[in-house]
């Protein structure tokens, strides 16, 4: 049987089916303006395709597109969206937080109408195993923060419980410099990209075995590190980095649109041009 049939318009049409694809597969559509060929990759298909016909990245930040593909790893989605002075902060994962002090302000804002405004409070949540994390696990933390001070430590997240090698902090540390350690500063990575201030600014980190790949907007950093930590029975904290004492690193301006996901190392290296997708 062949595997091609040509029809009375003179178009070749494969006669083969089939009921699996990999991703590198893809459909052939039109551009209703220019009526030129084009083609959309399964992956791009199934990542979700913007108004311009662009399909999402796979695996990667998922903030381009309507969809996330790693939606059901993702444990953490605070997209920060209130009234002006409200002090309730919803977690589309079902999370409940509580407001130490933190409010959400409609002064600054990445996406939506508002963001969380930090300043020496946070917000926490109880701990849970979503976001337990380890040296052994894999996982990604990604945020948009607004600074409002430079030469301090400024923790976007983290569940430090006073113990040394326990629990993690992503933030930026006094000398500007994105990082990431668990308590007891053992480890204490440094990405060595700097996170510049009074600016809307992506951060993420993504790590996986011992590599820890870092983000700022959309230049990237690996650093190889095997330093063994453990996990935390302490809350997560957002705005501070959970050891509630003088060394906590409150954070000082907003924070956006912050998602954690379990059990994937994300392509950190393109910046969302979206919110982070709900579904």
């Amino acid at each position: 049987m062949p595997l091609y049939n040509e029809n009375d318009s003179g178009l070749v049409l494969p006669v083969e089916t089939r009921t699996t694809a990999i991703d590198g597969d893809y459909v052939f559509m039109i551009d209703a303006t220019t009526n030129i060929p084009y083609r959309i990759t399964k992956a791009n298909l199934l990542a979700g395709l913007s108004s311009s016909g662009s399909g999402g990245t796979s695996g990667g930040s998922g903030g381009s597109s309507g969809m996330d593909t790693y939606f059901s790893n993702v444990v953490l989605l605070l997209n920060f969206d209130g009234s002006n002075g409200s002090n309730v902060f919803t977690d589309i994962k079902g999370h409940t937080f509580t407001a130490n002090g933190a409010t959400l302000s409609t002064a600054q804002f990445k996406h939506g109408s508002s963001s969380g405004l930090f300043s020496n409070n946070s917000i926490s949540t109880s701990n849970s195993s979503d976001f337990d994390f380890n040296s052994g696990s894999t996982f990604t933390i990604e945020s948009w923060v607004y600074r409002l001070a430079s030469g301090v430590s400024h923790a976007i997240c983290g569940k430090l419980p006073q113990v040394a090698n326990q629990g993690f902090s992503f933030h930026v540390a006094s000398d500007d410099v994105l990082s990431f350690e668990s308590d007891g500063a053992s480890p204490h990575i440094e990405s060595g990209l700097t996170v510049p201030i009074n600016q809307w600014v992506y951060v993420a980190v993504a790590h996986s075995g011992s590599n820890y790949t870092f983000a700022v907007n959309s230049t990237t950093a690996t650093i190889s590190n095997s330093t063994s930590w453990s996990g935390s029975s302490n809350g997560l904290y957002v705005g501070e980095n959970g050891r509630n004492d003088a060394y906590s690193a409150y954070f000082n301006g907003y924070i956006d649109d912050l998602r954690i996901t379990n059990g994937i190392a994300r392509d950190i290296s393109t910046v969302p041009t979206a919110a982070f997708p709900n579904s």
